[in-house]
């Protein structure tokens, strides 16, 4: 359902794929003190004071400008399922995962290590990651086009299940199509990794709701016209090329230049030898729902699963903004300067996040069939249910912001292993509990396999001093407020009619 690790991918308005930040293991010095901003004595160089306000006002930009981001998705969204069929959304989910896994399997954390790295800031270091980021979009779309040929030759010979995502006519051409995406992505400048390295949340919030805007208006658009998948394919690119131009133009820096520096491509790629694992590690994670599902069921009962992911991916997107671009600077900081302060404030840090997770899984546990018909038509109906089993997904979402810990802490190769349970999980319960109680029964296999690396998570958080059990279970009774809120969701029709 979610992932620790990914690139730069391309969104749609019905489904979604967000960075998330990988470290790099390169030692960092320790930084020069920040400009004292009250009399609180300073930790290890660092004011804690002046440090809690740049992350709390990173934080409240990040989520202020997330819930605009969603209000924007959630509106285009509404308006494009009263437009399409729930089929063209199963379609377009698997050509963007099959996109997104090809960035992520070749994903080295190049904005990431711009954010963290101590010459991230320098010219020379910046252009040479612009470059191999160039390169590396041009060699996805390359691949792209060959898996779009390959996935024609498949369908015509047969090899695929008829009936399934895969065996549609038109998913092929739609990938070849998206092959422009990466390569356009490739060129976004580091302008943005920079402002994030900074907590200039602002601005990467404006180049970030910018594109979307013009990528929904463009899809919306397209979709009045034609009616057709094609407007979900041209609302992709569309907010893919809005936003590198707007980062070249909109954000304050220098300009990127080509340069080949082979210090620092010597320097990411040893940095980026963990990172890649991590991101297929993360990718079938997060994706394999879809992947699978997309061989057992037809394009209409998968639209429906997506149309269930959107909602589900627009809490845990939220979580993932505010580890990337929030808890990652700030840990790295703490780690840097006083590590031994680093496990109360991250648990500082997820108090509002348990709160908000738990109570949000428990109203969708007992609520997100009254949601699904207060916001779709009939047709999207059979989404509810879906929604009710997914949501239990956040409980277990909790634990992803400990990753930024141990990325903090340079500790990348720890992170493989929840998500490793986690995928060998989904393999073994996914497929018989679909064998054994149909589709229903495969929504429920995904829920449980979510949970699988949370005992894992726990071990290593032990291990590295980050643990405590007390602040573990005391978030633990808001999934009970939750459900009652979504209980009187659930009620709140029927009541009505009463009166």
């Amino acid at each position: 359902m979610s992932s620790t690790c990914t690139g730069r991918t391309i969104r749609c308005s019905c489904c979604s794929a967000d960075d998330r930040s990988p470290s790099h293991t390169v030692h960092h010095p320790r930084p020069l003190p920040l400009s004292p901003t009250s009399s609180e004595p300073h930790r290890g160089g660092v004011n804690a004071t002046g440090l809690r306000r740049r992350a709390l006002r990173a934080s409240v930009y990040t989520l202020a400008a997330y819930g605009l981001s969603q209000g924007i998705r959630l509106s285009s969204n509404l308006i494009l399922t009263r437009l399409l069929v729930p089929d063209m959304f199963g379609v377009m989910a698997i050509a963007l995962v099959l996109i997104t896994g090809l960035a992520l399997f070749s994903d080295i954390g190049l904005s990431q290590i711009v954010v963290q790295h101590r010459q991230g800031a320098e010219a020379r270091f910046s252009d040479t990651v612009w470059s191999l980021q160039t390169l590396r979009g041009l060699a996805i779309g390359i691949v792209v086009l060959a898996l779009a040929c390959l996935l024609h030759c498949a369908s015509t010979l047969g090899w695929v299940p008829a009936g399934s995502v895969y065996a549609n006519p038109l998913l092929p051409l739609i990938v070849g199509v998206l092959a422009l995406s990466p390569i356009v992505g490739g060129l976004e400048s580091t302008k943005a990794a920079l402002a994030r390295r900074e907590l200039a949340v602002g601005s990467v919030a404006r180049l970030e709701l910018g594109s979307q805007l013009i990528g929904s208006i463009c899809t919306i658009g397209l979709a009045v016209v034609s009616q057709s998948i094609w407007a979900l394919v041209a609302g992709a690119i569309a907010s893919v090329t809005a936003r590198t131009v707007m980062s070249h133009t909109t954000l304050p820096g220098a300009a990127n230049r080509w340069h080949w520096d082979l210090p620092t491509i010597r320097e990411i790629l040893r940095f980026g030898k963990w990172i890649v694992l991590s991101s297929i590690l993360g990718f079938l994670a997060m994706n394999s729902d879809r992947l699978l599902l997309g061989a057992l069921v037809d394009s209409d009962s998968l639209g429906l699963y997506a149309i269930a992911l959107l909602i589900l991916g627009a809490i845990q997107s939220a979580l993932s903004k505010l580890g990337s671009g929030v808890a990652l600077p700030l840990f790295s900081e703490v780690a840097r300067n006083d590590a031994s302060n680093l496990r109360n404030v991250y648990y500082r840090a997820r108090a509002p996040l348990d709160a908000a997770l738990l109570f949000a899984a428990g109203l969708l546990f007992t609520g997100g069939t009254a949601i699904i018909h207060a916001l779709y038509d009939n047709r999207y109906g059979g989404a509810g249910p879906i929604l009710e089993v997914v949501g239990l997904c956040l409980i277990a979402s909790r634990y992803e912001l400990v990753d930024q810990c141990f990325l903090a802490l340079g500790k990348p190769r720890v992170l493989n292993l929840p998500i490793l349970c986690r995928i060998l999980a989904f393999y073994i319960i996914v497929p018989l509990a679909y064998r054994g109680f149909g589709f229903e029964g495969a929504v429920w296999g995904i829920a449980a396999s979510a949970f699988a690396g949370v005992p894992v998570s726990l071990v290593l958080m032990k291990r590295h001093g980050l643990l405590s059990l007390s602040r573990e279970l005391l978030p633990l009774p808001v999934f009970l407020i939750g459900m009652g809120c979504g209980s009187l969701v659930n009620l709140a029709p029927r009541l009505l009619s009463l009166h």
